[in-house]
């Protein structure tokens, strides 16, 4: 709203700009008189004025092109900060995704561990394992029971954190038309590139404001003369024992600039013009350092989520069976199994965490290259919410 307000506010202050000056009409009336040896002559004066400032069309036009750039800036800085916040929605939608499915992965660890405590309780009870096993079991399964609802306040605080973002009421059980598996589409990074730098928001707006600053030298040079002020004066004389009088006067006034050369007004300008300069570049610099960040974390994330899916997963999947045949042979105690699930749960775990960084990296992407409408066609788009 804030945004909003200061663009109003720059366009408002862009038709200041070109409102040209009233003119000003004065009428006065008045008598004179003298003192006559013979007579007394007197007579009615009547003066009406009118006056009317010419501004200097280069100081005009300056000013005019200045709070024309600061209007675009402020343009751009309102669509920067919309793509932010589409950034921070959609992160925030993948983040309950991935509570969600943290949920779903301590359930099946946890009908796992109770399934796992079962076989084990029997082959207590019947004599054929120590009593100690059991209560590893129940430790683990105790464990795995507050995982659970540790993941649960998580979900929810996710939940709030997005209708915080949104700022709306969204209906009674609502859900994200998203997966953590969804693909990252993006275009080639050198043509990215190219159009991060060439339609970056901040860049436009730090742009703009450099060619306003530029436009206020000219517009300090200009003020040395800042117009004419024309005047228009007639004054009628209405003698008693004369005949009407009536004089037209047509002047110009103009200031000169001898005591006042706006040399302070110009250095103060290029100053400003420089100083413009050197945050254009310095953001230019800040943000392709961000570009390339985001995007070595989501050739990492992408590279993780490969190794995992791929190798260790399976590697942990292969190894529970093996440790669960070997048990159930009398090969293996129950505390090979059992850390063959935890390690095949964090692993898991990690899985889940580098695919929502890689989610997270693609996205802070599309903010920098101001491509957040890249992949709507996806049919699972975060931004898409449905009611269950």
């Amino acid at each position: 709203m804030l945004s909003r307000a200061d663009l109003v506010s720059a366009k408002a202050a862009q038709s200041l700009t070109g409102v040209l000056q009233n003119p000003r009409v004065e009428f006065g009336l008045g008598r004179e008189s003298s003192q006559a040896i013979l007579q007394d002559r007197s007579a009615q004066l009547q003066n009406l004025s009118l006056s009317q400032f010419v501004e200097n069309p280069a100081l005009r036009e300056s000013r005019i092109a200045s709070a024309r750039f600061l209007s675009q800036a402020q343009a751009a800085r309102l669509q920067w900060i919309r793509a932010q916040v589409a950034g921070l929605v959609r992160r925030s939608a993948y983040e309950v995704v991935l509570r969600q499915a943290e949920i779903k992965a301590a359930d099946e660890a946890r009908l796992l561990l109770e399934s796992t405590r079962a076989r084990v309780k029997l082959r207590v009870e019947s004599g054929d394992a120590a009593r100690y096993e059991l209560i590893k079991a129940e430790a683990e399964l105790i464990g795995a029971q507050q995982r659970t609802q540790v993941a649960r306040l998580a979900l929810e605080q996710a939940r709030i954190r997005l209708q915080q973002l949104l700022g709306v009421d969204l209906p009674t059980g609502w859900s994200i038309n998203a997966s953590l598996e969804d693909p990252v589409d993006l275009p080639e990074r050198d043509r990215m590139r190219m159009r991060f730098l060439k339609n970056h928001p901040d860049l436009l707006a730090l742009g703009a404001e450099f060619n306003a600053a530029s436009e206020r030298v000219n517009e300090a040079r200009a003020s040395r003369w800042p117009g004419v002020d024309l005047q228009l004066s007639q004054l009628r004389d209405r003698g008693v024992d004369r005949p009407n009088r009536y004089e037209t006067v047509l002047g110009a006034t103009i200031a000169v600039p001898l005591l006042d050369p706006r040399k302070a007004a110009i250095d103060l300008a290029q100053s400003q013009v420089q100083r413009a300069s050197v945050a254009l570049k310095t953001r230019e610099q800040s943000l392709l350092r961000e570009f390339d960040s985001a995007s070595a974390a989501l050739e990492i994330a992408a590279l993780r989520v490969k190794s995992l899916d791929e190798g260790a997963v399976r590697q942990a999947e292969a190894a529970l069976r093996v440790a669960e045949a070997a048990y159930r042979f009398g090969e293996r105690g129950i505390l090979d199994v059992i850390d063959a699930q935890r390690v095949l749960r964090q692993i898991r775990a990690d899985l889940l965490s580098a695919r929502f960084e890689q989610q997270a990296a693609a996205i802070a992407l599309q903010v920098l290259s101001f491509d957040m409408n890249h992949g709507e066609s996806s049919p699972a788009h975060p931004n898409q919410t449905r009611t269950k």
